[in-house]
């Protein structure tokens, strides 16, 4: 986890450690959040009334349907890095068939040594099956309790449920896997990098609350705040300094 956000291991034992606080945080200024307005809460439940969008009705747009999609397309990746890999997910946004059985998936391929940032799914169960080479696999429960902690390889499949978090660090061969989500348009909070949860917390309230300097909050928030899912293989060691 330290070397996959770029943080000394100590730094990784304090935000780890057990909370005797609570879950309320003292803020000395104003925040603020980003809600939509009601005009755009409004368009969105006309649309999907339009669309049928109830879970059980079928109408005319899908006597044409498409029943394929490729998945295996780096030019169709959502997510490119050219030192850690892509990333291709279907979900009903491409394949709409998807709609009626509620399901998605999405292809993944890592460079050697590079990972897939430690992410959590908001409405689905995941289903991972590896299709080539191997890697390391990381799974903590939402109370943060490790729960699996294995190298996988080709022909294994792995089930993360909903709100578990989890990681992938390629081998010296890289991992080609397929995840199939219960879900045909998933939604995932990665902990690290562009777009995070780490990122997108305040400066201040993040040092509040993990009991760390600001410098250290700083590096939570911005070591990997230029990639988006997937991290190059790190070339800094980051154990303890004890």
């Amino acid at each position: 986890m330290a070397e996959a956000i770029g943080i000394l291991v100590d730094l990784m034992r304090k935000i780890q450690r057990k909370e005797e606080r609570g879950v309320l945080v003292n803020v000395e200024e104003e925040m603020r959040t980003i809600v939509p307005d009601e005009e755009q809460e409004g368009r969105d439940v006309r649309v999907n009334k339009e669309m049928g969008n109830n879970g059980n009705e079928t109408n005319g747009e899908f006597c044409s349907i498409r029943l394929l999609q490729a998945i295996d397309r780096i030019g169709d990746a959502d997510v490119f890095s050219k030192k850690a890999g892509w990333l291709n997910k279907i979900t009903e946004d491409k394949l709409p068939l998807l709609r009626l059985v509620d399901l998605s998936a999405e292809k993944g391929s890592l460079q050697p040594n590079a990972f897939l940032v430690p992410h959590w799914s908001v409405n689905a169960h995941s289903i991972i099956y590896v299709t080539q080479g191997e890697g390391h696999l990381q799974v903590v429960d939402n109370q943060g309790r490790g729960v699996f902690n294995v190298n996988i390889k080709q022909g294994q499949l792995t089930v993360v449920p909903q709100y578990y978090a989890c990681m992938i660090r390629a081998g010296s061969s890289g991992i080609n896997w397929v995840t199939f989500m219960t879900s045909s348009q998933p939604m995932r909070t990665p902990i690290v990098g562009r777009l995070s949860t780490f990122t997108a917390l305040p400066l201040q309230p993040m040092a509040n609350s993990y009991r760390i300097p600001i410098t250290q909050a700083l590096e939570l928030k911005f070591n990997r705040d230029h990639d988006e899912m997937l991290f190059p293989p790190t070339t800094t060691s980051y154990q303890t300094t004890e």
